[in-house]
């Protein structure tokens, strides 16, 4: 049996002793029957229909994709950026010194750098925030956007670009629309939701200091998240006591924290919706240490807490989940009580974003979403050869977001086809 690939999910900065490592959740789940299962293959029938939602080739280099729209380049000698509409065709000419896609209040955007001007586009290519400026903006949540000037102080602009508000300090960006921050270093990967935090100072809108890096330091705390529920943080704690750390959660001035785990159990995910976070246990045979938490009499294993109740809870969560059985991994949505029909002996996590592709026992690979809806079916023109992957029969490259997965091949027209696929992952 092949070993399943395992992702790094966070590493513990400073004050903790050790990390924890992502892979596939292994979590025993029931077994759905066959009605179930049969209604999952109709559903995944209905899925396949509409499953490209994009399919076109160009002759740029394909660079980035989102949402059906493509980020191109001119050429491997011209370094001119471009975008391209779900059709193929261009919205914008590759005559950008930089794209970038963006997302404010949901929407997608083009963050465009043309000759050091730096602007903001919608994807119909009409300015929102203009050019000449700004030397910087980034998205600033549902608010609007934060924007530096070149004499180097930053304002806050509405949805529509016009500034709001000039501010005195300097900040990386906003945290659900209620606080500024200023960081230094990520802790682990999560640009998606830009709320894994380090190095980091935290102010309201109205610039008061609420979290004071340095000394919190001091005080053996240490920011790793803001979990996006109740205006909760997620910070290490030392115990000089028994020279332990320990997780805890509770609002930005420390008020009702809990202890949740210990320093060496993970985070695994979180689901804002309801009020969960995903608690990766590992630290139980450690029975001379770690006792202060509320994890500490549950055994190795994936467990639920929720940081209203403030309590470890049942919860079937809302992703795909692979169990060991055997010599192969059954693939299962317990909240959905979904599962994937194939044996799975490999499994392949892609980018940050939750997708996956998976090689049955039969060796025919699919591509699956973090919810275990099925993009590409097994047998279907994907294929695996080591750290490579193949799509109807050509060497292919991957793009991936949360809502959205494209692949790449060259053609025997030496054009780029790209092949975008729609995703229920929110």
């Amino acid at each position: 049996m092949k070993k399943m690939l395992v992702v790094s999910l966070f590493m513990i900065m400073g004050l903790c002793s050790a990390c924890s490592k992502e892979s596939p959740s292994t979590e025993k789940q029931e077994v759905t029957d066959k009605e179930i299962q049969t209604e999952q293959l109709e559903d995944n029938k209905e899925l396949e229909k509409d499953k490209e939602a994009v399919h076109f080739s160009t002759e740029y280099i394909p660079f980035d994709y989102m949402e059906g729209y493509t980020i191109i380049k001119r050429s491997k000698e011209t370094e001119l950026f471009g975008l391209l509409d779900e059709n193929g065709e261009i919205v914008l000419e590759p005559e950008y010194d930089d794209l970038d896609f963006t997302v404010m209040n949901e929407q997608q955007f083009v963050k465009a750098n043309f000759e050091g001007e730096i602007g903001i586009l919608d994807l119909k290519g009409d300015e929102k925030v203009k050019y000449n400026d700004y030397k910087d903006i980034v998205s600033a949540g549902n608010i609007g956007w934060l924007a530096e000037k070149t004499d180097g102080t930053q304002v806050l602009l509405d949805k529509d670009g016009k500034e709001s508000r000039e501010l005195k300090g300097k900040y990386t960006g906003v945290l659900d629309d209620k606080y500024l921050y200023d960081r230094t270093a990520d802790l682990f990967d999560a640009e998606k939701y830009d709320k894994a935090l380090a190095s980091t100072d935290i102010y309201d809108l109205e610039e008061n200091l609420l979290w004071d890096y340095n000394k919190q330091i001091e005080n053996g705390k240490q920011l790793y998240a803001y979990s996006g529920i109740d205006e909760q943080f997620l910070w290490f704690k030392y115990s000089p006591e028994e020279e332990y750390t320990y997780l805890e959660a509770g609002n930005i001035n420390g008020e009702n924290a809990v202890s949740i785990a210990t320093g060496n159990d993970g985070v695994k995910d979180i689901f804002i919706e309801d009020n969960i976070i995903e608690i990766n246990r590992s630290d139980f045979n450690n029975s001379n240490l770690g006792n202060n938490c509320l994890a500490a009499n549950l055994e190795d294993g994936n467990y639920y807490f929720d940081l209203l109740k403030k309590e470890f809870v049942d919860y079937k969560p809302d992703k795909i989940i692979f169990e060991e059985v055997g010599n192969f991994y059954k693939a299962q949505n317990p909240a959905r009580e979904i599962e994937i029909e194939n044996k799975i002996q490999e499994v392949e996590e892609i980018g940050s974003d939750g997708y996956y592709l998976v090689e049955d026992i039969d060796s025919q690979v699919a591509l699956i979403d973090k919810k275990g809806n099925i993009l590409i079916p097994f047998g279907e023109d994907l294929r695996l050869d080591g750290a490579d992957f193949y799509y109807k029969g050509e060497e292919a490259s991957k793009y991936e977001s949360e809502t959205s997965f494209a692949i790449r091949i060259l053609n025997d027209e030496r054009q780029y086809e790209i092949y975008g696929f729609n995703s229920t992952n929110q």
